[in-house]
């Protein structure tokens, strides 16, 4: 996975892989009881349509922005773990 860079500096996104009609992203963040808590979602063209995913990507690739767009748009995801 690549490390994201973290441009504005208080994003929970730590690393993202992006694959062919997918991305791949991996949050973490202090849990509720103070330890690292991290978790991977999988978003692909099916559970959040081709559009989201290249914008998605973009964001990834410019370090800036996806965590804030995540939580506004929350959009599907296929798997997470």
């Amino acid at each position: 996975m690549t490390t994201y860079r973290n441009l504005s500096g208080n994003s929970s996104v730590r690393y993202y892989y992006s694959y062919g009609s997918s991305i791949k992203i991996r949050f973490s963040g202090v849990g509720r009881w103070g330890g690292i808590r991290s978790s991977t979602y999988i978003y692909t063209y099916y559970s959040a349509g081709s559009s989201v995913i290249e914008y998605m990507k973009s964001l990834a690739s410019r370090g800036k922005g996806l965590n804030s767009y995540v939580n506004r748009r929350q959009p599907r995801y296929s798997d997470r773990y």
